[in-house]
């Protein structure tokens, strides 16, 4: 199963736009998983985060795609539901 976990910051200003949204996703039955960097720090250094926010997509356990900065609610959607043919 895919999973996302998006790594964020409360002082981080493009976090502070995009959490709601992906609470509201998690809300909704998507596989998205809020970890605050800084309350969740051994989390965070387990996955070696550098930059904030950071999205990592997850598919049975095994990272399979990480990127950086502002992503729009649909994006994330398009990549817990896209199946390779």
């Amino acid at each position: 199963m895919k999973e996302i976990k998006f790594f964020y910051t409360h002082w981080c200003k493009h976090c502070k736009k995009m959490l709601p949204q992906m609470q509201s996703l998690s809300n909704k039955g998507y596989n998205v998983n809020l970890i605050d960097a800084d309350d969740y720090s051994s989390i965070a250094d387990k996955y070696k985060i550098e930059r904030i926010p950071t999205f990592v997509l997850e598919d049975k356990g095994f990272e399979v795609q990480r990127w950086n900065g502002r992503t729009e609610p649909d994006e994330v959607i398009k990549k817990l539901t896209y199946t390779k043919r």
